[in-house]
């Protein structure tokens, strides 16, 4: 009886040559998607039973072989690319050197497309060797191909949807801009394709730091085309903008004022932006078309200086003026004034989602009939910013009924004095906030505050306070404790300056109102006896570190642990290495972060 003849089993840890199948593959098919094809029907199918046959002699040791950690696969990745990519050189390729490159591809691909084939004959058996080979096939192909990808011969309009990848993942808008020159500058293909597409151009940071950033925001400009144009403006403390610069670059503008979709301008000082007040008012005198969806005026001077006893507020050419002339932009959705005065009476504010109001002075805020009216006029309303400013003050006797908000999610409160403060929270109403902020509640005893806060916003979530004194007295931490315990959905809680007795308020009982006994691995079962019960993270901005330290350690003792804890960079550098790895103790994630945004997907998955 004749027996079919066995393949030599292979020396443990050598795998067969693929050479030979490989090129067979690559000369019979000019395509690699054919290849792939091939490998599972017949006659092709036979390579893989080959190969799978040399494979199953493999000892069972090599086959069940210890896998490499993802750690141990970056570290691999990074050298591939490191080698691969380093030492090249982009340049025009002559056809010989395209020819071999793609001829590279279609290699690399086919022992991919085989070595996979194989791997889903050899399951369920985990064969850590040809496991690998294919991860390390690929780590090579992905490293090589940019250099082989024919990315000239995409359809336009594919080419178009990488280039915005490109551009709009920027970091920042200096990387942004990098990235428009540098697709612009590669060839004379993409440079047509870059410079006729305004939609890569219509998001910009407008620069007017030097003369070359001022030309190149105007080129971006004109780049534009008709498109939806959104420009962000920033001048400096060291280079701010003056009457006469602001008028230059609005009538660079003024052909474009109806393509604006977003217009956001902070400047240094008055005239800037009383300059840019008047430029808006041809919305309204001209009656041109408005597509404004968001509107940021911001004077970034010293708060409430006004421009002096010749120039006050009231005097042409400095008199308060109507937004966009008086007309209603129904577009408008967004919109935020700061350190600047408009005529409020005459301005028409509809169906907004975000007003944000800061560094008003009182006598050139709304009345409260007017701000009443706004209110009532935005029944989307969603955000309510009222920094330092709101409406005008009356009395409580004169006061109409507070206006309801249901749809409000988000309301910061900011640099209020306590009557006034008081008064603010007397006129509206929103129980289904969200996101509470307070800011700046210090030089007083704001424990009245504090209870009328009180069981106002009940489905809170995100919580920040900021510079907020709290009263010695008992009563004042009775106070800021009933706070506490009336917005038990709190899950992320933002401090910053604040005290060691605001740190104690924890540490009582909201039940009881009574401190806590020492507590040791005590676990409260009953959520309604510690405040907070949800708090997962918290972002610490300059705080007492033994405070912090003392808070996290009760929380963890009573099973109701902070998952995790951002802490400011500037703040995290002010500790030393013991501090710091005391706190890596008491949190199961501890982040340093240097910019708000690095919790922005925090919060938004809160809602």
């Amino acid at each position: 009886m004749h027996h079919k003849p066995q393949p030599p089993s292979p020396a443990p840890g050598i795998l067969p040559s693929l050479n030979g199948p490989v090129d067979q593959l690559v000369q019979r098919f000019p395509e690699p998607s054919a290849i792939r094809a091939y490998l599972r029907t017949f006659p092709g199918s036979r390579i893989v039973d080959d190969l799978e046959e040399v494979l199953r002699g493999f000892p069972i040791k090599q086959i069940h072989g210890k896998l490499r950690t993802t750690e141990e696969w970056l570290s691999v990745s990074k050298r591939i690319y490191a080698e691969i990519v380093h030492s090249w050189t982009p340049r025009m390729l002559s056809l010989q050197e395209l020819h071999r490159y793609r001829w590279d591809s279609k290699r690399r691909l086919a022992v991919i497309y085989l070595l996979e084939e194989v791997v889903k004959r050899l399951q369920p058996l985990l064969h850590v060797p040809l496991t690998e080979m294919i991860m390390i096939a690929r780590l090579d192909y992905s490293a090589r191909f940019g250099r082989l990808f024919r990315i000239n011969e995409l359809p336009v309009e594919i080419l178009s949807s990488i280039f915005h990848y490109v551009v709009w993942s920027a970091n920042d808008p200096d990387e942004c801009n990098r990235s428009r020159l540098a697709l612009s500058g590669t060839c004379r293909h993409w440079r047509r394709l870059v410079v006729g597409d305004p939609t890569l151009w219509n998001t910009f940071c407008y620069r007017v730091d030097t003369p070359g950033q001022l030309a190149f925001s105007k080129l971006t400009v004109e780049r534009c085309g008709t498109a939806p144009i959104d420009i962000r403006l920033r001048d400096t403390q060291e280079y701010p903008l003056s009457q006469e610069d602001m008028e230059d670059i609005l009538d660079h503008l003024t052909t474009r004022r109806s393509q604006l979709r977003i217009l956001s301008v902070a400047v240094q000082e008055w005239e800037a932006g009383l300059t840019l007040l008047r430029w808006l008012q041809a919305f309204g005198t001209q009656k041109l078309p408005c597509i404004l969806k968001r509107l940021e005026i911001h004077r970034l001077g010293p708060p409430y200086v006004q421009l002096g006893p010749d120039q006050p507020p009231n005097s042409s050419p400095f008199g308060p003026l109507p937004l966009l002339g008086g007309a209603y932009a129904a577009s408008l959705r967004y919109f935020a004034i700061s350190g600047l005065h408009i005529d409020w009476t005459q301005t028409t504010l509809k169906h907004l989602t975000t007003l944000d109001i800061r560094r008003v002075p009182l006598d050139s805020a709304p009345d409260m009939d007017r701000f009443r009216d706004i209110l009532i006029e935005c029944p989307e309303l969603d955000r309510l910013v009222l920094h330092g400013a709101g409406p005008k003050w009356r009395p409580p006797a004169e006061c109409h009924p507070p206006v309801t908000l249901h749809k409000l999610r988000s309301l910061i409160l900011a640099d209020f004095a306590l009557n006034y403060a008081q008064f603010v929270l007397s006129i509206l109403v929103a129980p289904d906030v969200k996101e509470l902020a307070l800011y700046g509640f210090t030089g007083e005893d704001y424990t009245m505050l504090f209870e009328q806060l009180t069981g106002l916003f009940p489905k809170v979530r995100l919580l920040t306070m900021v510079s907020i004194e709290l009263a010695s007295e008992e009563h004042g931490t009775q106070a800021l404790v009933r706070l506490f315990a009336s917005m038990p959905e709190v899950k992320f809680l933002q401090i910053s300056k604040i005290s060691e007795s605001f740190w104690d308020v924890f540490h009582f009982n909201p039940k009881t109102l009574v401190e806590y006994p020492n507590l040791v691995d005590n676990i409260i079962t009953d959520p309604t006896h510690i405040l907070f019960p949800d708090l997962n993270c918290l972002d610490v901005n300059y705080s007492p570190w033994s405070s912090l330290c003392k808070f996290l350690t009760l929380r963890r003792h009573v099973g109701y642990g902070v998952d995790r804890v951002y802490v400011a960079q500037p703040y995290w550098m002010e500790l030393n290495v013991g501090e710091r790895n005391t706190l890596r103790q008491l949190t199961s994630t501890l982040l340093p972060h240097s910019h708000p945004s690095k919790i922005l997907d925090e919060e938004q998955s809160l809602e």
